[in-house]
């Protein structure tokens, strides 16, 4: 029988996995560390995520949404396209590299040393590149 899994588990983990990116980075965030740090057994972790990369995203996903309607709630403010157009590159560029939890610096890190098995959705991407088109219509 297929182990079922609690949404109160996943919670635990996607917590503990943003907290522990943004304090030490993705390259010295490990899956044991997160494991414990969340209460749940190392190799239950895997159940929910095949690899530290599939969790980044998972992390990163509703954050980088959170992001996304900051950014829009502010253009609806900005009259004119050039000076909406400015703040979606201020925003890319300049706010986003400097947020306080290290995300951009921890995607990099992720990119930069994911290995051909670390599979993971393509949902974000997608997402963000949708939410950033309509911004610029």
């Amino acid at each position: 029988m297929a182990q079922v899994k609690k949404p109160e588990v996943r919670e635990a983990i996607l917590l503990s996995a943003l907290r522990l990116f943004a304090e030490h980075g993705y390259l010295a965030t490990t899956m044991p560390r997160i494991a414990r740090d969340s209460g749940v057994v190392a190799g239950n972790l895997y159940r929910y995520y095949r690899s530290k990369f599939e969790l980044f995203f998972a992390v990163l996903h509703p954050w980088l949404d959170r992001q996304l309607d900051g950014l829009e709630a502010r253009l609806a403010a900005i009259p004119g396209a050039e000076a909406r157009f400015r703040a979606i590159l201020g925003f890319l560029w300049i706010e986003l590299p400097r947020a306080e939890n290290r995300f951009l610096r921890n995607l990099a890190e992720a990119v930069a040393s994911r290995r051909p098995e670390d599979d993971y959705s393509r949902e974000t991407l997608e997402a963000t590149r949708r939410r950033i088109e309509g911004l610029l219509a």
